[in-house]
């Protein structure tokens, strides 16, 4: 009778076991235990191989520095990806340019995403981008474009809420993975509080669902004013470590046209400022010129020094974009692509040699001592 009942218990607990940390919970043709140990999340390492993780096995802030998993520094080098809006109707065309984007030498790519998709596109899809950006060796920041230049600071709270409902997904590559809460958020003259009440906000949301990894924040005035990170950004990182335990938060500046050579924001001044402030802070999009409003006429910006200064200052930076931009003032923003040639054919997306990249394009991959070729260095937390 007692072998009965030892032999019983024995099976009630093989039948509930969990998953140790590091042990295998997924991958193609595997059939053991999926359910990973309390605190820890079953991840993403290659198809054949899924394993348990902690939820803070991940990219953190230390001062300035974003680190990896293995609490060494990555300085983020890469490109914007258009795939909400290029990889609708079937096409794939953002997601089949990572194979290329990696291949000139990005260690990140940073992907457009929207709420409101067209073109028959699901979760899945961003899914499936994420697994071929790792598989290519690039760190993924995921942003929602949904509420670029909103005055409504609910919009920022519904972006936050969309990523803790689909927090599930980007758990799975949380050891990849940024999550940048809203692209672009908030018109110009916004002000520094109501900017940081609206953050405040949407970095609980996230939080209280789990995610322990960073989140990027952008700067109000269609992410180009800094001033509110110089005098507000520390009390949102205060914010997240008082209540949320944690203040993995990093902030980004778009550097376009309030930022051109003479302009609003004078690069050393207002870099120097920003490194000041001790927080973690990227340039999350730039160009080497861009319209200005009103006039619609295009100006330059110092991408040059815009590069030797985030070389000499270890600061991440993420051109604008690989390809597909639309319309600005009635003009084309094509000039904007980094890879030339016709940007609705798909074999435009796929070329991957530095000669087939726009003035802009050679700019920021090959420009000497400076540009992505020659300061990107890939993860070696990559699969």
């Amino acid at each position: 009778m007692l072998r009965l009942v030892i032999a019983t218990l024995v099976l009630i607990q093989l039948s509930n076991a969990v998953v140790q940390e590091w042990k295998q919970c997924g991958g193609s043709g595997y059939t053991g235990d999926m359910t990973c140990a309390s605190g820890l999340t079953c991840s993403f390492y290659n198809d054949a191989f899924w394993r348990c993780e902690r939820l803070n096995y991940g990219f953190s802030v230390y001062g300035r520095q974003i680190r990896d998993c293995d609490g060494k520094e990555f300085l983020i080098r890469g490109v914007n990806s258009a795939n909400a809006d290029w990889d609708n109707y079937s096409r794939f065309y953002a997601k089949k340019s990572l194979k290329a984007i990696s291949a000139l030498g990005a260690n990140t790519v940073r992907i457009q995403w929207r709420i409101s998709l067209s073109g028959g596109l699901t979760i899945n899809d961003l899914e499936n981008a994420i697994k071929v950006a790792i598989k290519n060796k690039l760190a993924v920041i995921v942003q929602l474009h949904d509420a670029t230049g909103s005055s409504d600071p609910s919009q920022v709270s519904r972006l936050a809420q969309w990523f803790a409902d689909h927090l599930h997904v980007f758990q799975r590559y949380h050891r990849f993975l940024i999550i940048n809460i809203a692209n672009e958020w908030s018109p110009f003259g916004t002000s520094a509080q109501v900017w940081h009440d609206a953050y405040k906000n949407a970095i609980s949301i996230i939080r209280n669902k789990g995610w322990k990894g960073i989140l990027v924040v952008d700067a109000p005035a269609y992410a180009q004013d800094p001033n509110a990170i110089i005098s507000h950004g520390q009390s949102l990182v205060n914010h997240d470590r008082n209540n949320h335990q944690n203040g993995n938060v990093v902030f980004s500046v778009h550097a376009y046209a309030d930022w051109k050579i003479g302009g609003r924001y004078n690069m050393d001044t207002y870099v120097n400022k920003l490194y000041n402030t001790g927080l973690a802070w990227i340039f999350g999009e730039f160009a080497d010129k861009h319209p200005e409003h009103p006039s619609c006429s295009w100006v330059n910006i110092d991408y040059t020094k815009l590069m030797t200064l985030a070389r000499d200052k270890r600061i991440g930076y993420l051109g604008w974009s690989w390809a597909g931009n639309g319309n600005d003032c009635g003009q084309s923003l094509t000039p904007l692509n980094l890879v030339s040639g016709d940007q609705s054919q798909e074999y435009t997306w796929l070329k991957s040699s530095i000669n087939d990249l726009t003035e802009w394009g050679k700019r920021l991959f090959a420009t000497p001592g400076v540009g992505i070729q020659a300061t990107s260095v890939k993860g070696a937390f990559m699969p």
